[in-house]
């Protein structure tokens, strides 16, 4: 597998605190890689370094098998990044935005390149309203879309779900899916929202206190033994009901809450439970796995001073 972005020994002090520590990581060509840690855990700075805002105190970054401080200017026109919140110019349109940070970046696309982009990322029914209109959530994939402008191989996403609502986090997921699956982009992207990342990483790290703590493959590290899925259905009692009829309970746990249900099992997928809601007349309006990479974190890192 091809390296995109590869750290060696990297290391940030402020004063007689140590940021990042001695941190090892690699990314491959093409897939959606999750940064994972709480926060102050260093995530910020190793993205300062990565898209040279401050520079390390040792170790190396190499970026498309190239070492980032003897290449700079040639190998970040290849990157693209968010780093903390994007900032635009509230009282011009997305469109007049996008074309100016254009002219910043010395590229010229076209008003059919810019429009595209703004229908990627979900905005081309706003793109002549003034962003000081935007939601945080439309800013947001503003924001992802000012970081596509000039076609970039790796996109480094830096926390770009904070402060959003349910339906403005699930945007963005899908979003950052599309990214790697249709337009073939490696996505780094950091967050202290453990569930979010698992939902779309291939790979992560997980880092604390500025050190890795650990590294792979999501489905290899999570424990696969029991799951535990979190239903948002149409009809709860009829849902209910069904799951007695067919002596579910027999094997698995359930529970209700509300208008969602909480399942329990070893031995049926979400998607063969989806089924049996959706051929039984409920509508299904969300469904994902609550054991989550922050438990996986809590585990992992208890005990740790």
């Amino acid at each position: 597998m091809e390296i995109v972005l590869e750290t060696k020994s990297l290391t940030k002090k402020f004063k007689n605190i140590t940021a990042v520590d001695n941190l090892d990581l690699v990314v491959y060509k093409g897939e959606v890689f999750g940064f994972l840690g709480p926060n102050g855990a260093g995530k910020s700075t190793t993205i300062r370094m990565l898209t040279s805002l401050i520079y390390p105190d040792q170790g190396e970054i190499y970026l498309f098998n190239k070492k980032l401080t003897a290449n700079s200017k040639s190998i970040l026109r290849k990157v693209g990044a968010i780093v903390e919140s994007p900032d635009f110019y509230l009282y011009l349109t997305a469109f007049k935005n996008l074309e100016f940070l254009s002219q910043l970046y010395g590229i010229n696309p076209t008003r059919k390149q810019i429009m595209e982009i703004l229908d990627f990322v979900g905005l081309s029914n706003r793109w002549n309203s003034k962003v000081k209109t935007f939601s945080h959530g439309m800013k947001q994939r503003l924001g992802i879309a000012q970081a596509l402008l000039h076609d970039p191989d790796l996109i480094i996403l830096d926390e770009p779900t904070t402060g959003l609502d349910p339906q403005g986090m699930k945007e963005i997921r899908e979003l950052v899916i599309s990214l790697s699956k249709e337009k073939g982009k490696t996505v780094f992207i950091s967050s202290h929202l453990l569930y979010e990342v698992e939902l779309i990483a291939n790979r992560m790290i997980i880092i604390n206190r500025g050190k890795k703590v650990v590294e792979g493959y999501v489905k290899e590290l999570l424990n696969e033994e029991k799951a535990t899925y979190n239903f948002r259905l149409s009809n709860i009692e009829r849902a209910k009901n069904i799951l007695i009829s067919l002596n579910f309970e027999l094997n698995h746990d359930f529970e209700v809450n509300g208008n969602e249900m909480l399942i329990s099992t070893k031995r049926i997928s979400a998607s063969q439970l989806n089924k049996i809601f959706v051929e039984n007349g409920i509508e299904v309006f969300e469904f994902y796995r609550k054991r989550t990479l922050e438990e996986y974190f809590l585990e992992i890192t208890r005990g740790q001073k």
